[in-house]
């Protein structure tokens, strides 16, 4: 797709979705990436902190509400919109701007940690999502952190997705999967002292089942009672297991 097809892909989901935009999966996910975080970077508070790829803002919301001068940036003008409202619903301020991943209008060397989940795997350029991890690297402290985060191409994830293309009611367009070499061919370029992890919160069967009556039912029942019992001692997953491979680096010298 080209940058308008992409925007008017992901202003097409926004628009359809709540304010929050989540289902009780998506919010679990976020919190496990939260707790992730927070294996890396204890502490927020005043930490300078950029989303690429705001999405409909509520980890950097949470994130917010943690101390941090958060910024976030993404292409599709609904998401800006939906973030700036969970903000405010939130009583919290951040800067969200409409921005291009692959050039971001930001200071160089400027943010402790910088993060995207599930966007560089919606670009079919290779160059293209080499572009906006070197962005991410160039906008980070020389000292600080960079992460990004992919679907995992080995999990049950991928049937579930061909499931919904199957029946067309896959929302999100293009999108590749990624093994751990690959992955790490990709942003190695640009990031040093790498570690990868798993970030799921489903159990990995519950990815499977489609969104129907059963899914609702496993919801409340299954999941619920599995995040609480593991979100403590379990904050991350293998990334054997998991269905999204999380890496975490800091900006080459």
């Amino acid at each position: 797709m080209s940058k308008v097809e992409t925007a008017k892909c992901w202003d097409n989901f926004w628009d359809g979705s709540s304010i929050y935009g989540l289902s009780r999966y998506s919010i679990y996910l976020y919190e496990s990436y939260l707790r992730a975080f927070r294996l890396w970077m204890p502490h927020f508070r005043n930490k300078r902190i950029l989303e690429v790829g705001v999405g409909g803002g509520y980890l950097l919301m949470r994130i917010t509400k943690l101390g941090a001068e958060t910024y976030g940036v993404d292409v599709s003008k609904s998401a800006i919109l939906k973030t700036k409202r969970i903000f405010s619903l939130n009583d919290v301020e951040g800067n969200i701007e409409l921005q291009d991943a692959t050039c971001l209008g930001l200071k160089k060397n400027y943010f402790d940690l910088v993060y995207s989940l599930g966007l560089i795997e919606h670009f079919k350029e290779y160059d293209e999502m080499e572009r906006i991890i070197r962005e991410m690297s160039r906008v980070a402290k020389p000292e600080g952190i960079v992460v990004a985060s992919v679907p995992k191409r080995m999990s049950i994830y991928t049937p579930k997705k061909g499931f919904h293309m199957l029946t067309r009611t896959w929302p999100f367009g293009f999108e590749r999967t990624f093994n751990k070499i690959g992955f790490l061919s990709l942003i190695s370029k640009y990031l040093e002292n790498l570690e990868i992890v798993g970030v799921d919160t489903y159990p990995s069967f519950l990815n499977l089942i489609p969104n129907f009556g059963l899914k609702k039912f496993l919801d409340s029942k299954v999941l619920v009672p599995f995040c609480r019992i593991h979100e403590s001692s379990h904050p991350i997953f293998s990334s054997k297991i998991a269905h999204m491979l999380c890496a975490k680096g800091t900006p080459k010298k």
